[in-house]
């Protein structure tokens, strides 16, 4: 099926902030959007071609210095030493 025509009304880049101070931002984009057939719930079914990225905008001083010195990417996982951060709250990204 061929690609429909749309236009992007409004985009907002989403954060989370984390349990040890760290803000990312969130960003969504739709790509593509072709009808896919029939849907007897709202008519025509679409699948929606979507991208998302993840950024860093604020990580404390103090887990840059506790990071300054590690490999960017280990050769393999570390087995231990993770630690389990909590999502203290979420604007979420929309386009």
């Amino acid at each position: 099926m061929s690609s429909l025509s749309f236009r992007v009304l409004s985009t907002k880049v989403g954060t989370v902030t984390l349990s040890d101070g760290t803000i990312l931002w969130l960003r969504v984009a739709v790509v593509d959007v072709r009808a896919a057939g029939f849907s007897p719930f709202a008519g025509v079914a679409f699948d929606v071609k979507a991208v998302g990225g993840v950024g860093i905008v604020k990580v404390p001083d103090d887990l840059k210095e506790k990071a300054k010195d590690k490999p960017l990417m280990p050769p393999e996982p570390p087995k231990e030493g993770w630690e389990t951060i909590d999502i203290v709250s979420i604007d979420k990204a929309e386009e």
